[in-house]
């Protein structure tokens, strides 16, 4: 088995092609499902971000079968390891991913006290997995992954730190009830609303979410501001009818002051399947200035509105970490069917 790092490789484009390629080569049938764009998995490696970061290929006869990354965060004495992958079909499998993360934790001993996985750079990209197996519902926008991967970092000394879930539920008629008394009650008190324009997202819908995700969240757990760059890359990867349900709270002034990023996705994804077509509210966010208003149920309210209109039937609260105020929202419907997942902790 030959292990080979980015800091010390010889040939830096030889492996950022080998180490973006390897999910696809490894990851099978509904595992590849929230896969990363390859040119985005490219230009994150390549990024030079200001911490200490590295990233590792495992080969074995010369064909690459795993992968990870190790970097520190702006947080104290805080890393993370992401990019986690690794050829669950492969006879030495378990002892592949011992020994990427081994190499990872080893890179942060000494400059951290406590990592956490998986988390690729920081939160503003994929992180968490998912751990519960019953659902045969996998979407693009939520933590995928062989259940093999949770069994490989549980083994290797981490445990669960955090928990999160999304919750699908219906009856939208009720939720709309719910939170109709906060949208008016913000016009009232002179907010207006205003979707998402995509055809200014460089001329300011890209600035305006970077500017209020940094305030809104900037006190949440493991939060921290991305480098421009970063964000740039990111926002680089939305779709158009990613962000068909998503609006922002205008204040009586005139600036931005909260925002609900929300989108209508479909499950299965082949019209051919009768697929089912949900509203996905994925990440609200509203400034300290603002907040105490309900701006977040006004700006769900229109969401919901927005995703009926394209023909959705069904909601999810996607990715709410237990005990966070937005565990409500699925409280307004009828849920019927959750996702689990976790992020994961270890101690040097």
């Amino acid at each position: 088995m030959k292990l080979t790092s980015y800091l010390h490789t010889s040939d830096k484009p030889a492996f950022v092609e080998a180490f973006s390629l390897l999910p696809t080569r490894v990851r099978r049938g509904r595992y590849r499902n929230a896969l990363l764009h390859v040119q985005l998995e490219r230009a994150l490696v390549d990024l030079q971000l200001p911490a200490p970061c590295n990233f590792w290929l495992a080969e074995h006869d010369g064909q690459p079968i795993g992968r990870i990354a190790a970097n520190l965060s702006s947080h104290p004495q805080t890393g993370y390891l992401g990019f986690f992958e690794v050829d669950t079909r492969h006879a030495r499998a378990a002892g592949t991913a011992h020994m990427l993360i081994d190499a990872a934790c080893s890179f942060l001993q000494g400059k951290a006290v406590r990592v956490f996985g998986p988390v690729n750079l920081n939160t503003w990209l994929p992180y968490r997995f998912r751990v519960d197996a019953r659902d045969e519902r996998f979407f693009a926008w939520e933590p995928v992954n062989p259940p093999e991967y949770v069994e490989h970092f549980l083994n290797a000394g981490f445990s669960r730190s955090a928990d999160y879930r999304s919750t699908a539920f219906g009856n939208l008629e009720q939720f709309l009830d719910r939170t109709e008394a906060d949208y008016r009650a913000a016009l009232a008190n002179g907010f207006r609303f205003r979707k998402f324009d995509w055809s200014r997202l460089l001329e300011g819908e890209a600035a305006a979410l970077y500017r209020l995700t940094n305030q809104a969240f900037e006190d949440s757990f493991l939060f921290e501001t991305a480098p421009q760059a970063l964000f740039d890359l990111f926002i680089g990867t939305l779709g158009k009818p990613e962000l068909d349900c998503t609006h922002f709270a205008v204040s009586p002034h005139g600036g931005d002051v909260g925002f609900f990023y929300a989108f209508t996705d479909r499950h299965p994804p082949s019209p051919a399947e009768d697929p089912e077509t949900y509203i996905v509210l994925k990440s609200t966010g509203v400034t300290k200035e603002a907040r105490g208003q309900g701006l977040s149920n006004a700006l769900a309210h229109l969401s919901v509105k927005s995703g009926l209109a394209n023909g959705a039937r069904h909601c999810i609260a996607a990715l709410v970490r237990s005990g966070l105020q937005s565990e409500s929202y699925a409280r307004k419907g009828d849920h019927f069917w959750q996702h689990h997942y976790a992020l994961l902790e270890r101690h040097l």
